[in-house]
């Protein structure tokens, strides 16, 4: 009993040393710091802030000239109307279904055909009048090139779903709306997709085009 008397100071003594110590470590910054995004998802949807019609509304020349900038275009009429029918058909009045948009039919040189999203109807137009929002869409290819330039690369179908789990199964953003290209594919045969409003795998002509796209960062894609 003497000889655990005898080394009891020590052992309380190596306690609170080794106590201390952890308790004075410097926090592990690396671990700490924000994870980096694993992907963006681009939108667009009315991100041109004033064109240059009265009240900054956009003449068509003015929409063309902005979507090309994007890597990206006009929607042409069918594509209008389906976008129409996915966002605003059956009640639904996102700011989305508050405007009318031009898309890239022309008829004749000085006009061209738009569509009112807050009720449907698509019409012939002046190119000189002016839509009150603006929406550009992009095949394979354009999508592809997009995410190139922006140094990222389009999702596999893999990670295109667990993206689709993550944006839309237990919560609804407003990313949900819309489908998506994967990178598997060619613009030539036709590419696969995923519809985030169903979470429905798609295979799709290089004539489709969508109003939405997702980049990943470079490297080894994920299964």
């Amino acid at each position: 009993m003497k000889n655990y008397l005898f080394y009891l100071p020590l052992f309380i003594f190596f306690f609170v040393f080794s106590a201390v110590s952890v308790r004075a470590r410097p926090p592990d910054t690396a671990r700490e710091a924000a994870p980096e995004p694993q992907y963006i998802i681009e939108v667009e949807v009315n991100k041109l802030e004033r064109g240059s019609g009265k009240d900054g509304s956009y003449p068509w020349n003015d929409a063309v000239a902005y979507c090309r900038g994007l890597t990206a275009r006009l929607p042409i009429a069918e594509e209008l109307r389906r976008i129409y029918s996915a966002q605003c058909r059956g009640g639904r009045r996102g700011d989305t279904c508050k405007r009318w948009y031009w898309s890239s039919d022309e008829d004749g040189g000085e006009m061209a055909f738009g569509m009112r999203f807050y009720d449907g109807d698509m019409h012939s137009g002046s190119k000189y009048s002016v839509a009150t929002g603006m929406l550009c869409v992009r095949g394979w290819a354009e999508a592809d090139a997009y995410c190139r330039a922006n140094n990222k690369r389009l999702p596999t179908p893999a990670e295109l779903r667990r993206i689709y789990a993550a944006e839309c199964k237990k919560k609804r953003t407003g990313y949900c709306g819309f489908w998506y290209w994967s990178a598997e594919g060619s613009a030539a045969s036709g590419a696969k997709g995923i519809n985030f409003v169903s979470g429905a795998l798609l295979k799709m002509g290089k004539e489709s085009a969508t109003s939405a796209v997702i980049c990943v960062p470079p490297g080894k894609a994920g299964k």
